[in-house]
């Protein structure tokens, strides 16, 4: 009988997956880990500033997405891509809008977007 290790990354991404979204300061906590793991936040000319979710995994980017509606109560503008690459996993890209960007305390990975 072979044992299947996981990397500690896989064990957290399991978990935080498994549980509901959660409102008030656990559902924020939740939501800022999941967006320092898979958020970029960038700036295009005429569109203002974005969030950008990308992951390999489509239940990270659905959970983030899921967690901003429902836990900072804001209307979001959401554009969602799949990207599928021969030879990798798909990506889902989530692009954001939102006031909520104004409340970034500075844990989004900050990119200057070519456009």
């Amino acid at each position: 009988m072979t044992e299947e290790k996981t990397s500690f990354a896989s064990s957290v991404k399991s978990e935080l997956l498994s549980k509901s979204p959660s409102k008030g300061k656990t559902g924020n906590a939740e939501l800022y880990a999941m967006l320092v793991f898979a958020g970029i936040k960038g700036k295009r000319k005429g569109d203002g500033e974005y969030i950008k979710i990308s992951s390999d995994n489509p239940e990270i980017s659905r959970k983030c997405f899921t967690l901003l509606k429902k836990g900072t109560n804001i209307e979001i503008s959401a554009r969602i891509r799949t990207y599928i690459r021969s030879g990798k996993n798909d990506r889902i890209t989530i692009l954001i809008k939102d006031p909520f960007l104004d409340r970034d305390k500075g844990l989004l990975k900050d990119k200057e977007a070519k456009r």
